[in-house]
């Protein structure tokens, strides 16, 4: 009886030996994972972080060239009501010339 239980013994010395060599496999393989992972999720910050300096690049010159285009409407406009004012004024010059004195 006593061999019988050393042989079950041995065997069950074996099983656990078996059993922790793939707990071992299976942490390290977890381990790799995990370092992985964290590797990929820097990578994807660090495309994040590229794309939002990209955005913020973008807004900026959209808003330079909307500036831009106010400065440049406004010139416009005050050249416009200048030579509008200038036509008015010439219209006026002719109108008084062709008016008959009273």
């Amino acid at each position: 009886m006593v061999e019988a239980l050393a042989v079950q013994l041995t065997q069950r010395e074996g099983e656990l030996i078996q059993e922790k060599a793939e707990v071992k496999k299976l942490a390290n393989f977890l381990k790799q994972a995990s370092q992985d992972a964290k590797k990929l999720v820097d990578e994807e910050r660090a495309f994040a972080r590229a794309e939002i300096e990209n955005a913020r690049a973008a807004v900026q010159r959209v808003e330079e060239a909307l500036q831009e285009h106010e400065k440049m409407s406004r010139a416009t406009g005050k050249q416009d009501l200048e030579e509008l004012m200038k036509e008015v004024q010439e219209a006026r010059r002719i109108i008084m010339l062709h008016q008959p004195s009273k």
